[in-house]
């Protein structure tokens, strides 16, 4: 009878140690999950960002060669 006691004690703590793993792996599983969701957020808003940075350059560019079109056109016309 007193080794039943003891082994139900010994299983009592062991159920308790694991709620408490359980409860904070819960934890940090609500955590992370919120993490992601920044990490989402913010990942849609940095490629928001170079969109608009590399449409900007690409517009820079396409009017510098537009410029050098424009010149090459007048050094092989020059005026009357």
């Amino acid at each position: 009878m007193a080794r039943k006691q003891a082994r139900i004690g010994v299983l009592v703590q062991e159920k308790f140690a694991l709620q408490l793993l359980y409860q904070r792996n819960a934890h940090h599983l609500q955590r992370s999950r919120g993490d992601i969701d920044l990490l989402e957020f913010n990942r849609d808003k940095l490629y928001e960002r170079y969109e608009k940075w590399k449409n900007k350059t690409q517009a820079k560019r396409q009017n510098n060669l537009n410029l050098q079109g424009q010149i090459l056109a007048l050094q092989n016309n020059p005026p009357n």
